[in-house]
């Protein structure tokens, strides 16, 4: 884990050697264009390889941000990973405008929640409270202030914003074992 009570939530091989984790906030422009232009190109060249386990940590930096979040969380493990994504590729459509709750949670419902759910999941103080110290564990524990900032094995390396894959990969390929040959 890294610090925090909710559920991990990642992508690849939890036994690969390097452990990444991604704070962002789901409506951080340069979240988005990481998770738009950068990361299938780090996810076929790294998760898929199964050299890097990617763990996706919320550093919700406003109120849309925070409730997308929340309705995020109560999404079921398997639909996770989708629907992050749906809201990264469409954040302009809805994080920054008036009726941003509405438009999240119309794409809640079209990926299989309820209206209860989604209300019940708004209403849930602890759940606010466990992403609030994940905001908490990023800034005081790895020294994450911006998003998107991604923490290498548990503090090894702190990345900051949204870098070319040949970036994260020097730094990668540097923290990978040896092969023995």
């Amino acid at each position: 884990t890294d610090g925090t009570s909710l559920p991990v939530r990642g992508i690849g091989d939890p036994n690969a050697p390097i452990h990444m984790v991604e704070y962002s906030s789901l409506t951080c422009s340069h979240c988005a264009d990481f998770h738009k232009n950068t990361w299938p190109e780090f996810k076929a060249a790294y998760v898929d390889t199964g050299k890097v386990y990617m763990i996706f940590r919320e550093f919700p930096l406003n109120k849309p941000a925070i409730e997308a979040s929340q309705i995020l969380r109560c999404m079921p493990e398997d639909k996770h990973y989708s629907f992050m994504t749906l809201l990264f590729e469409t954040q302009e459509q809805w994080a920054f405008s008036g009726d941003y709750l509405d438009k999240v949670k119309q794409n809640a419902k079209l990926a299989g929640l309820s209206e209860e759910e989604i209300t019940a999941c708004l209403a849930d103080d602890i759940l606010a409270k466990k992403l609030t110290e994940g905001l908490k564990v990023g800034t005081e524990v790895y020294g994450v202030r911006s998003t998107p900032s991604f923490v290498i094995n548990g503090g090894e390396r702190l990345i900051t914003g949204n870098q070319q894959v040949s970036f994260f990969g020097k730094i990668i390929d540097d923290l990978l074992p040896l092969k023995e040959g």
